[in-house]
């Protein structure tokens, strides 16, 4: 242990002179203490010294250096499989009394030389209970292992017992997401290995948008297991209704039958299909027997005019991205001097600000006809031309040069929301070559993207829209987008989060101006075990956002069960997220009172089934066994706490670690210097008074 000070030790010779010159002013003429001996008065001056001299030194603010030592014990983390799965086997009375009792007899052998922690897995990750049951819709490997890496980096963990069948159906294969991990895994194996009797829809393709009077297909892909020679049925239901059957035949013990189904969509707005196989005797899992499949039918679809002067990488991102999307029809086009916009409900302009006549007035009729415009701009415009014609947006100080551009999301942008992975996508984006200029809008702006330049962010806008009375403008300073959409499919594999902005963009501007003074917003479906989040806005006649009122949601399940809600307030407007929703289609109304008009808006929503468990009963010991064995851990295929104890203590890497910490303290947190001092002047005062000398 060492004492450093802050300050010169110099002062050290101050403070022990001070505290003497204190004592012997203190003590040396004092007529209380006439009666005492000189010894005792010496006593007394030397605890008054000592005291003195303490709290002088500790206004130096003096540290201690120390060595701890902390000893960690090994430990074992026992993780439980608890998806419904797990249960179908015919071993499940053992899953639910032998394997507990097994467990508390392994933690009661290794008490006092190994810790345990338990945990259960499947939907999610979380500690282990007596009340919580074989619940879980799926199994994701991936998630328990990302979680005991997170939770016990840099830990004594010695290693891990995993009890499961083997079966995942969300995340990586379990042999890859556990590749960081350094511990072995003995691995517990439930469940039935054997094949089963097994007829089940495998997977259901089909479009998620259709358009009213159009015929669309549904693809069935229907496996069997153990059926060779076996005959079934498949019909398609709509709203309980079967609508057409197809006959199958099974040639082998392990087929796969493709057929598809052509239907027409009569009806508007969500509409649910149900595709079933009929059981055949001898199936004892008949609920994968059926699947649903939704399909959202639509009235009509959005047309969009793209128009560039010459072709680039940019409009090939964008052409791919909207036509991902069945709810527009995109026309093409190089600029030819004029364009019917009749027909069209946004235009798009490409690098198109040039002194063009045709142009100028194209420009003025979609002001006219209250067109949404988006003007994708970069060095090669003409800024004189464009501060010369009548547009809700000019631009000063623009310069022949170009600036490399990073993107930053908008956090506070209100008109459409980005997903997190959305918005971290967009934060890892290459730079866009943006013109040096100062952009100014004419109406009421809001950013959804700034700039950065280098690694300097600005406030100058790089995506932004501008709106007034009549029109929706959008503004995108810079090219180079195209690589935005190749850094996604370089860094997710797909395009999906680059083309749902694009979509998310296409569908603010194309949709004609809501002047309702009550508007909600929300995906249009989710799954059962998913949050779906609903946000309302609620204006005053000068379409002013408000939130004084209550708001309410009512909706109705297809039994005809209603629900109602309040609305949450947020800074400016509202919000509800629901889960826990059983699968289906679901009407909902949202309504407020202003004004003593009540504002209401009606929709829809579907929540979709978790419905992998079911897919797949056939235990998979031989991927525990891999798992086990490149872990060097093993294969159980009986948990017998005694064995796996003395083999578990048995490892030569299954051993406390000691950690030696250099520590640094100020003395004057230390506890025992407080109860020195008091022990210290109480000594002192208990003399005197003893003695009787106050």
């Amino acid at each position: 242990m060492n004492i450093i000070f802050q300050y010169s030790p110099w002062l050290v010779l101050l403070c022990i002179l001070l505290g003497a010159i204190y004592a012997f002013l203190l003590y040396r003429k004092d007529k209380r203490l006439a009666e005492f001996s000189k010894n005792l008065i010496g006593i007394l001056a030397s605890l008054r010294f000592i005291t003195a001299t303490f709290l002088a030194l500790l206004l130096l603010s003096p540290l201690v250096k120390y060595l701890s030592r902390e000893v960690e014990e090994p430990l074992l983390i026992i993780a439980f499989d608890r998806s419904t799965s797990v249960l179908q086997g015919k071993d499940s009375t053992e899953v639910r009394t032998d394997i507990s009792e097994e467990l508390k007899a392994i933690e009661s052998r290794l008490a006092g030389k190994v810790k345990l922690q338990s945990y259960y897995f499947g939907e999610e990750f979380r500690k282990a209970s007596d009340e919580d049951g074989f619940t879980d819709r799926y199994s994701n490997f991936e998630q328990l292992f990302n979680e005991v890496d997170l939770r016990y980096e840099n830990r004594n963990l010695a290693g891990m017992l995993l009890i499961s069948d083997g079966i995942y159906n969300r995340g990586l294969n379990p042999l890859y997401s556990n590749q960081n991990s350094n511990y072995p895994i003995y691995t517990v194996g439930l469940g039935d290995t054997s094949q089963r009797r097994d007829l089940l829809v495998d997977k259901l393709t089909s479009n998620k948008i259709a358009f009213l009077g159009n015929t669309f297909p549904i693809q069935v892909n229907c496996r069997a297991e153990v059926a060779s020679g076996l005959k079934s049925t498949v019909d398609l239901y709509h709203r309980g209704k079967r609508i057409e059957s197809k006959k199958v035949e099974f040639n082998s013990n392990q087929a796969l039958i493709e057929m598809t189904f052509l239907v027409e969509a009569k009806q508007p707005g969500l509409q649910t299909y149900t595709v079933q196989i009929r059981p055949v005797e001898g199936e004892i899992n008949k609920d994968n027997n059926q699947r649903n499949v939704y399909v959202d039918v639509l009235d009509g679809r959005q047309n969009i005019l793209l128009l560039y002067s010459s072709p680039h990488p940019d409009l090939s991102a964008i052409q791919q991205s909207i036509s991902r999307s069945e709810n527009y029809q995109l026309s093409s086009r190089k600029w030819e001097g004029k364009a019917d916009l009749d027909q069209f409900d946004l235009i798009i302009l490409y690098d198109l600000m040039k002194k063009d006549e045709g142009i100028e007035y194209l420009l003025s009729a979609a002001k006219e006809e209250s067109k949404p415009v988006w003007h994708l701009l970069s060095a090669r415009s003409d800024w004189s031309f464009l501060n010369s014609i009548d547009l809700p947006f000019k631009v000063s100080g623009a310069i022949p040069q170009t600036n490399e551009v990073f993107p930053i999301y908008e956090e506070a942008f209100p008109l459409f929301k980005l997903s997190e992975v959305q918005q971290k996508s967009i934060a890892k984006y290459p730079p866009l070559e943006v013109p040096q200029l100062k952009l100014e809008s004419r109406g009421r702006s809001y950013d959804l993207l700034l700039q950065k330049i280098g690694s300097v962010p600005t406030r100058s806008p790089l995506l932004t829209f501008i709106t007034d009375e009549s029109q929706k403008t959008g503004v995108l300073l810079g090219e180079g987008i195209w690589r935005w959409r190749l850094d996604n499919y370089l860094r997710f594999n797909d395009h999906e989060h680059f083309d749902r902005l694009i979509s998310k963009i296409v569908q603010y501007l194309s949709v004609k101006s809501d002047k309702s003074y009550l508007r909600i917003s929300h995906a249009k479906e989710a799954f059962e075990n998913e949050e779906l989040r609903f946000d309302l806005q609620l204006f005053n006649k000068a379409y002013e956002p408000i939130n004084d009122r209550d708001a309410f949601f009512e909706f109705t399940d297809e039994e005809g069960n209603q629900f109602k809600y309040q609305f949450n307030r947020s800074e400016s407007a509202y919000y509800l997220d629901l889960e826990g929703l059983s699968e289906g289609i679901y009407n909902y109304k949202a309504y407020a009172e202003l004004g003593g008009q009540k504002l209401e808006e009606k929709g829809e929503f579907r929540i979709q089934e978790i419905k992998v468990e079911s897919t797949n009963l056939k235990a998979d010991h031989n991927l525990l066994f891999q798992l086990s064995e490149k872990s060097g851990g093993a294969l159980l295929y009986d948990l017998d706490a005694e064995v796996f104890a003395d083999s578990f203590l048995a490892r030569k890497d299954v051993a406390s670690i000691s950690y030696t910490t250099e520590e640094v303290k100020d003395i004057i947190n230390l506890k025992w210097i407080f109860f020195l001092l008091v022990g210290l002047i109480s000594l002192e005062w208990f003399i005197r008074k003893y003695q009787g000398a106050y």
